[in-house]
């Protein structure tokens, strides 16, 4: 990489995939409560983030938290392994083409 990782593009490739999964996984939660507030009519009265989760976990358990995880995993793995390599790419050309600004 830019900082003189000697790691090889598919270890990069695995280890964005790895940190996608992992990071939606533990982040997942959380969007699917940000999109039941969002998903609120405007004329009702909000009902707030905490209370949401309460509605979801009574509605379905942790398991109502993750519905639809699959889905993002299939999207989010192959481009967080993608956008890792192409970020450390893009980094080192700018650092060697650009030295100012490293």
């Amino acid at each position: 990489g830019a900082s003189g990782s000697s790691a090889p593009w598919w270890a990069k490739v695995i280890s964005g995939a790895t940190a996608g999964v992992v990071g939606w996984t533990v982040i997942y939660p959380l969007d699917v409560i940000k999109s039941v507030v969002q998903a609120q009519p405007i004329a009702s009265p909000r009902a707030s983030s905490l209370h949401c989760a309460q509605m979801l976990l009574k509605e379905g358990g942790v398991a109502r938290l993750y519905r639809g995880l699959g889905y993002t995993l299939i999207r989010g793995g192959p481009v967080a392994g993608v956008v890792l390599p192409c970020y450390d790419v893009s980094l080192a050309l700018l650092q060697r083409n650009f030295p100012s600004l490293a």
